[in-house]
């Protein structure tokens, strides 16, 4: 009986160890839910004594009011992202990083959550910050949450520690605001093509124009041949073909095909004049006419030289200036003229006069900025600074003799000197050699661009370095000259210039003319963006007509501190001449507009000295575009019967 006894204890210790080990081993998902995030490699040393406990859900939701961010985090809470890189292992930096949505629509009150997602998915640190460019509008937590706070739009930003950043829009409106969806797109451009490191900016037009949320997001096919910022703007990268789009928020589409060229090559100069008779080579033989006459009318030293520099750079300059990039005959004239021009130029046709070679034998590289002329062949009111500054350009480039002669292009101009009016051939030669410098392809995209039909005066020459280089020609010119780069300077306007406005505030550089109403011939609103007081914007605000409106943006979103604007050049004092209820309004998205200041009748703030005046505004609010407007009145300058404004310049300063 004991024996029994004994067997059967030991039966049941057996029983007791077999339980006890499966109970161990039993997966627990199948009796409990397990809080995976406070799971990590166990120490091998010993064993915990009790799992740490299960944390309720606190995922976000629209009808869950974010966590209090002012509660300490608890020393168990992994940082967002967590690292996650066992010791001695190298650290993977961020690449990128991406939002699960670029726009959303909130009502005042409400909230929304926004999820990044940290490329590579290895990366050693995935912390994500969270900004918001306007609190006013919307906030932001540390776990992406956004809550609507008034009426407006505001960019939300995640951020890697390393500076990777992505962006969505947040636009909030009343509560029970009905929404007007975009009903499609359009933009600027729908083909384009850019020299590699060239840039453009794409205008797009969401419609309706009172759509609700205007939000354009854009994107590239191919980022190895062009990005595409949140703004628009497209910087070509290498040759090739992409696709840009735009897209609203509710998915309409414009697309647009960008070609990329590569950067032309820029020739080795030739090898110098050596000093002995050359027969003329083939080019000369087969692209210039070059009588007896003139030959003898030259002399033979000149007669030699000419052959000799046409033959070694005709081919080079005709491929990157002429219009096709193919060389052509040219015929050299000696002409009979003793005083005025030393050479000019027309169609095919190259002058030089007869005695200026007598009297200058060394100066054979006239020949050279004469033939550019020839190769550019643009049609009239080009700005000078372009026409003579490319030929002086291409001298020093592809020039022979300009050692002998004594020739050479000032490093810089005096400080006070301005690209227009035009500052002289040889400034005019070393600012584009300056360009040049910062673009290898400036001179010879800037040319093509000067050939195209149409006109092509300083407000184009100036909008298309602007949409290239993102600097003003103004901006370009302070640079070289050795000015701060945000300095105005206004010709023509007397001795004030915009700064003196701003009051110690800095005018925002980087103006872009979206639109405008009906100005007089040739004095229409885009001309308030350029720095000729000789053009202006006119307008009529009497009777039906209520023209004298524009509007403008820039790049990144500004807090304005002051509206400056100048008087055009026919009256001093004729901005106090403006219309009654004048004003000056902000926008993030071109639609929905802020008021920033109203003016009264002949109230144009205050006067610097006759030619600049402006007015402070008080907003602390950022914005993109502005607008300026006046409605009809019976305040104006009367002529001929009728009543109208007139400003040459307008912009805004802020400060830091």
């Amino acid at each position: 009986m004991k024996k029994f006894i004994s067997f059967a204890v030991v039966i049941v210790m057996l029983l007791t160890v077999v339980a006890c080990t499966v109970a161990e081993t039993t997966d627990p998902s199948e009796n409990e839910t397990t809080d995976y995030r406070y799971l990590s490699l166990p120490d091998t040393s010993e064993e915990p004594d009790d799992p740490p406990p299960p944390l309720p859900d606190t995922t976000p939701d629209e009808t869950t009011p974010p966590p209090d961010e002012t509660d300490p985090p608890r020393e168990t809470d992994p940082p967002q992202g967590g690292n996650q890189t066992p010791p001695n292992q190298p650290a993977v930096l961020p690449t990128g990083v991406s939002v699960n949505q670029v726009s959303v629509t909130l009502d005042i009150g409400a909230g929304h959550t926004f999820v990044a997602t940290v490329a590579p998915a290895n990366a050693t640190n995935r912390t994500v910050t969270w900004t918001s460019s306007n609190n006013a509008v919307a906030t932001v937590n540390n776990t992406g949450r956004v809550t609507a706070v008034a009426a407006g739009t505001a960019t939300i930003t995640a951020r890697t520690h390393n500076g990777q950043t992505a962006t969505a829009t947040v636009t909030v409106m009343q509560a029970g605001q009905p929404q007007v969806l975009p009903t499609g797109i359009t933009i600027d451009r729908t083909a384009l093509t850019l020299t590699a490191t060239a840039s453009h900016l794409f205008v797009p037009n969401v419609a309706p124009a009172n759509a609700t949320n205007q939000t354009v997001t854009w994107t590239s096919s191919n980022n190895s041949v062009a990005t595409v910022n949140s703004a628009g703007r497209v910087t070509a990268v290498a040759a090739g073909t992409a696709t840009i789009t735009a897209r609203t928020h509710n998915g309409h589409t414009v697309t647009s095909t960008l070609t990329v060229r590569p950067i032309p090559a820029t020739p080795a100069p030739p090898t110098p004049f050596p000093g002995r008779t050359l027969p003329p080579g083939e080019v000369a033989e087969r692209y210039l006419n070059f009588s007896a006459a003139c030959r003898a009318a030259f002399g033979a030293q000149a007669t030699e030289r000419f052959l000799y520099v046409f033959d070694n750079t005709w081919l080079e300059i005709a491929h990157y200036f002429a219009r096709n990039g193919q060389p052509f005959r040219v015929t050299l004239i000696a002409s009979p003229n003793t005083s005025g021009a030393p050479g000019w130029a027309s169609g095919t046709t190259t002058w030089v006069r007869a005695n200026w070679m007598q009297q200058r034998p060394n100066d054979i590289d006239i020949l050279v900025h004469e033939i550019a002329h020839n190769a550019q062949a643009y049609g009239g009111g080009r700005p000078g600074f372009i026409v003579e500054g490319i030929a002086e350009y291409v001298r020093d480039r592809w020039g022979m003799f300009n050692q002998q002669e004594g020739w050479s292009l000032p490093a810089r101009p005096p400080a006070n000197a301005s690209y227009h009016p035009f500052p002289g051939h040889r400034e005019s030669g070393s600012f584009i050699r300056f360009l040049v410098s910062r673009d290898p392809s400036f001179a010879v995209d800037i040319n093509r661009a000067a050939q195209q039909s149409g006109a092509f005066g300083y407000n184009e020459a100036r909008m298309w370095t602007y949409q290239r280089t993102g600097f003003t020609l103004q901006q370009l010119w302070n640079m070289w000259v050795g000015r701060p780069v945000g300095d105005t300077v206004l010709p023509n306007l007397g001795a004030a210039n915009a700064n003196q406005a701003a009051g110690g505030g800095t005018v925002v550089s980087g103006a872009q003319f979206i639109r405008g109403g009906t100005g007089m011939p040739n004095e229409g609103p885009q001309n308030l963006f350029n720095t000729n007081a000789n053009s202006k914007f006119v307008a009529r605000v009497d009777g039906t007509n209520n023209n004298f409106w524009v509007e403008w943006r820039y790049d990144t979103a500004i807090v304005p501190d002051r509206f400056i604007f100048s008087t055009a050049n026919d009256t001093a004092g004729f901005g106090r001449r403006m219309g009654n209820g004048w004003r000056i309004l902000g926008s993030n998205d071109g639609t929905n507009w802020t008021t920033l200041h109203t003016g009264t009748a002949n109230d144009s703030g205050t006067d610097v000295n006759n030619r600049f005046f402006y007015v402070n505004l008080t907003t602390t609010q950022a914005f993109t575009h502005f607008r300026l407007e006046a409605p009809n009145s019976t305040s104006g300058v009367e002529m001929t019967g009728a009543i109208l404004i007139q400003l040459a310049w307008v912009g805004i300063s802020t400060r830091p």
